[in-house]
């Protein structure tokens, strides 16, 4: 919240006082509405890094596809949200302290996980961290 109204807030004012060029305004109202970010929760931080990350992911590949380097995929987004999702479901599955909480928290309720479950998990995590790869 404190990110996106410092930034509008920012551009606004910016835009007021006359200075009717984006080009400098969004990025002077960016880094301001950036040191925001010192306030929030760092648990806040990462769930914004992922999410930017995410964005800068899907706007590269864009760019690639306009200029010619990457050809044209009907159904990209498709394939983008079914890798990401393998990635999440493989982290849950192998590796949950990569994990946000708040994400590993959502996984456990979406898949209703019961004690038995969580139970398998932590002995797949102890398996899979002294490097015995299977039962």
């Amino acid at each position: 919240m404190c990110f996106n109204t410092a930034y509008k807030l920012v551009l606004c004012l910016l835009r007021r006082l006359g200075s009717l060029d984006d080009r400098t305004n969004a990025p002077v109202a960016g880094f301001i509405s950036a040191l925001s970010l010192a306030i929030d929760s760092s648990k806040r931080r990462e769930l914004i890094t992922v999410l930017t990350m995410s964005r800068a992911l899907e706007s590269s590949i864009k760019i690639a596809e306009t200029q010619g380097i990457v050809p044209a995929f009907k159904h990209r987004d498709l394939v983008l949200w079914l890798v990401s999702n393998v990635f999440l479901q493989s982290a849950m599955g192998f590796r949950q302290s990569i994990l946000n909480k708040g994400l590993t928290k959502f996984f456990a309720t979406w898949s209703q996980m019961k004690h038995n479950d969580k139970a398998m998990v932590d002995v797949w995590h102890k398996m899979y961290a002294n490097g015995c790869p299977s039962f």
